[in-house]
Parts: structure tokens; sequence; C-alpha cells
């Protein structure tokens, strides 16, 4: 945790993301630059960061391939319902 610069353990949940701005408040502010003071991570940690981030990274490219083959082909047509029509003594049920 001292080495990320971290005050508390922190976890990183792919599906809970935000974005802040750097002069949030929640971040280290150097005072002779005016930005955001980020350090880095290291062993495990580093690795499941990577995860997380190559995992939304395919996410995002999966997303542009499907937005580019609808924009190439359209959208599937609906298939019409199927349904049969019998007769019986000259009434039509359905």
């Amino acid at each position: 945790m001292i080495a990320a610069g971290l005050h508390r353990p922190t976890r990183f949940i792919c599906y809970r993301k935000i974005s802040v701005s750097l002069k949030h408040n929640g971040f280290v502010c150097n005072r002779t630059t005016e930005s955001a003071v980020f350090d880095s991570l290291s062993g495990p940690e580093f690795e499941r960061m990577n995860q997380v981030r190559a995992r939304l990274q395919a996410e995002a490219d999966i997303a542009a391939d499907h937005r580019e083959r609808r924009r190439l082909y359209g959208r599937r047509k609906a298939k019409p319902p199927t349904f049969t029509v019998e007769y019986k003594r000259g009434k039509r049920l359905a």
C-alpha cells in the first residue's frame, strides 16, 4: 500500500468505475506543480490491475466491432411470427 501511495486497502472492481478530475479532493496535490501525485503498484496488485485493464479494453473492442458491423450490415430483420390457420365447417379459426 505504501509503495502505491495508498492510505488504506483498495480493490479494483471492473463494474464499479467512475471518472474523476485530477483536481478531485481524493488525490494528494503537489503544491509546486499543482497536479495530482501518482505512485505505482507492484507485485500481484499490478498484475490484477493489468488484467482489469485488458478486460475493459477487450469489452470496448467488442462493442466497437459490434457497432461497426451494425453500421455496415444494418440490424437483423425480425422474423415474422409463424402460425397456422385451420378451417372447420366453413369457419376460419386462428
